[in-house]
């Protein structure tokens, strides 16, 4: 769907699959990651994750609408 059909003709964007997303120049180490629901401010899923010593890293994401954010916070 295009832009123009969300916006002018108040069309519902398609749904996301379940995905992964594919991190990269992250600090080596375990971090936690919340995703949240960017429309309701609502934190739709929370994951772990592991950053190998190349700075790359792996974070299965739930299906969703729309849009998410991340928040991610390297574990100590």
């Amino acid at each position: 769907r295009s832009w123009k059909n969300v916006i002018v003709r108040k069309d519902s964007p398609a749904p996301v699959p379940a995905t992964v997303l594919g991190l990269d120049g992250l600090a080596a180490g375990d971090w936690s990651a919340e995703i949240w629901n960017t429309w309701t401010g609502e934190i739709i899923a929370r994951r772990q994750c592991t950053v190998r010593n190349d700075g790359h890293a792996r974070l299965d994401l739930p299906p969703f609408e729309k849009d998410i954010a991340l928040k991610l916070t390297r574990n100590r």
